[in-house]
């Protein structure tokens, strides 16, 4: 028989013991889903930390196909830029993208789509 890789003690582990989670008692609450914050950050506040690319300067229809890469890594999206870049899409293109075509470009997480859905809309409101 193999001895046990588990904390030996009297009581069984706990899942704490187990997945070294964090125990109640030192946060609070074990799994609290109302924390104020999402995982990820906004598109506003990406924005605001890319102030140094070319693309920030320039009106959307004039953006070039590096500019719409530089945009989605903005956005914390860079696994699109491959795609994005290899179907030609530009600043022109970025305003008419349905979910259809977002899809076709490889981006199939609806927070994504969110995202970037988001984001243009913020850009063509300015």
């Amino acid at each position: 028989m193999r001895s046990s890789s588990l904390p030996s003690s009297a009581s069984s582990p706990t899942l704490s013991d187990i997945f070294c989670l964090p125990s109640p008692q030192a946060t609070g609450e074990l799994f609290s889903l109302n924390t104020g914050r999402s995982r990820s950050p906004s598109p506003s506040a990406l924005q605001q930390s890319i102030s140094n690319k070319p693309f920030t300067s320039k009106p959307i229809h004039l953006w070039t196909k590096q500019d719409v890469a530089d945009w989605l890594e903005s956005l914390n999206l860079a696994e699109h830029k491959e795609a994005f870049m290899d179907n030609e899409i530009d600043g022109t293109h970025l305003p008419n993208l349905q979910k259809e075509d977002l899809i076709d470009l490889g981006v199939t997480r609806v927070g994504h789509r969110m995202n970037i859905e988001r984001a243009l809309k913020q850009i063509l409101d300015r």
